[in-house]
């Protein structure tokens, strides 16, 4: 895996929560000796100015949801032997601590913060993990409850740096090293078109507030399958365990083709920009959870009912003016993704495809699974209008270049 990592020049992110010889790690101290093993390892096969870009954390274990498995005084202790033995080794490395999350309630959480800022500890990043439940109001509640808010990432955000302003004087950038939309026992969820506008919504509330965002890129074979079904599993990987790709990696990839600048933010639209003349738009549906699903989200349902947890949402109608851009001609470059367009699970749900899938038939959901993307060609002057309508859950995307 990390050699498929430097071929493709990707920084690896090593969390070492579940680094240890036992096998029930939650709860279990990091195991101090076998870190050392492995970066001493990996410090001979790549070199450690290339360990020096990697990033290294060590996050709260949870013995379930809602109750961490240390006090915030042995998780800093822990965190604070890490970082001196990564930084003996490897004096360069990018190393960071977990600060929060919504499973643990709010006091925890600043408890935390006060005892790592107390310790003086030479971090280049915090850690947040965003999953979109209600904080518990103490320690010993874990009974997870889905958040009605569409906009709970964002409004939690905001809250942990104001309690972080109140330990730090100087903020350091905020990564958000794990990110999820539900942890019940079949999230079909991350298998349909509802993924892709969560990711550009989660990306376009949360890039003026954090530093970087990290999502699952690999396949869901790394997850374990509660499923009865063994083509979907629901896991946050990006690709099926038959390598058919989800809406996650459409959505991800319409995101690493943008410019870091966004110049335009709207509720359901942002604009990125190379320079003057050409621009990408991306416009996204967004369709939050019934309060219903909100209430009782670890109940598992079938997969075809997937579409009832969800509000039923609206037409979205945009139009953009180009009244301001240079006369000329322009290609644009148009990318769709929904129901109708790149999600594998809409298509199994629509065909009634059962277990026992054929290779035929897994061949089709891998044809039919992409987006739809056209070339269209637009004179611009003073009265031209680009418009465009969105079903609930799709996601467009424009990208705008100039004939020259």
């Amino acid at each position: 895996m990390f050699d498929f990592f430097s071929r493709l020049h990707l920084l690896p992110h090593i969390d070492f929560a579940c680094m240890t010889h036992d096998p029930q790690y939650a709860g279990c101290p990091p195991d101090m000796g076998l870190i050392e093993s492995f970066l001493k390892y990996y410090i001979k096969r790549y070199g450690q100015q290339v360990l020096s870009q990697w990033r290294f954390e060590y996050s709260m274990p949870f013995q379930e949801p809602g109750m961490a498995a240390f006090s915030p005084g042995e998780y800093a202790l822990f965190c604070e032997k890490l970082e001196n033995l990564i930084h003996r080794l490897i004096p360069h490395a990018s190393f960071g601590c977990f600060f929060g999350s919504p499973m643990l309630p709010w006091d925890f959480v600043e408890s935390m913060v006060e005892e790592l800022s107390r310790r003086h500890m030479n971090l280049n990043y915090i850690s947040l993990h965003l999953y979109p439940y209600e904080p518990p109001k103490d320690a010993g509640r874990h009974h997870l409850i889905l958040s009605t808010d569409p906009d709970f990432f964002l409004n939690y955000i905001r809250k942990f740096r104001k309690i972080y302003a109140n330990y730090f004087l100087e903020p350091l950038p905020i990564y958000v090293t794990y990110l999820q939309n539900e942890t019940a026992p079949c999230p079909w969820t991350n298998d349909s078109a509802f993924m892709a506008p969560f990711l550009f919504k989660t990306y376009t509330e949360l890039y003026r507030d954090v530093a970087n965002i990290a999502y699952s890129a690999f396949s869901d074979i790394i997850y374990k399958n509660n499923s009865d079904n063994p083509y979907f599993s629901g896991g946050n990987g990006i690709i099926t365990f038959h390598g058919i790709k989800k809406p996650s990696y459409f959505a991800l990839f319409m995101l690493s083709k943008t410019p870091d600048r966004i110049f335009y933010h709207h509720k359901n639209a942002f604009i990125t920009s190379m320079d003057e003349n050409t621009c990408q738009i991306l416009m996204y549906n967004y369709v939050h959870y019934t309060a219903a699903h909100c209430l009782n989200s670890q109940e598992q349902y079938p997969v075809y009912q997937i579409y009832e947890k969800l509000q039923s949402g609206n037409i979205i109608e945009f139009s953009f003016d180009f009244s301001q851009w240079p006369e000329g001609s322009y290609r644009i470059q148009k990318f769709i993704l929904g129901p109708k367009h790149g999600s594998v699970l809409d298509e199994f749900i629509r065909l009634g495809i059962h277990d026992d899938m054929l290779p035929i038939e897994l061949d089709y959901l891998d044809r039919n699974a992409g987006m739809d993307i056209s070339v269209e060609y637009i004179h611009v002057d003073r009265g031209t209008r680009l418009t465009a309508r969105l079903a609930p859950l799709e996601i467009c995307v424009y990208v705008v270049y100039p004939i020259l």
